[in-house]
């Protein structure tokens, strides 16, 4: 296989698009849990009134602020974009 024949056949390659995960700024850290363990998601999108991306939440990041709250006897409860 040459390199015009992988070439060719990356053109025809599609990746399947799921729609973008999002969360509202105001939502609380502990609201992601279920998009983020339902096995299709490792990010949620933070988007404003008008969709513009405000920021990203991974799996990490929320285990990481669970963690951190948890060590400090904090209830989830502090929203997304802080």
């Amino acid at each position: 296989v040459g390199l015009r024949e992988l070439a060719a056949a990356m053109d025809t390659v599609r990746l399947p698009v799921a729609e973008a995960v999002t969360a509202r700024p105001s939502e609380p850290a502990v609201a992601l849990l279920p998009r983020l363990t339902d096995g299709l998601s490792h990010i949620v999108i933070v988007t404003d009134d008008d969709r513009r991306v405000l920021g990203v939440v991974s799996q990490t990041d929320l285990l990481a602020t669970l963690a951190r709250s948890l060590a400090h006897g904090a209830t989830m409860t502090t929203p997304t974009a802080v």
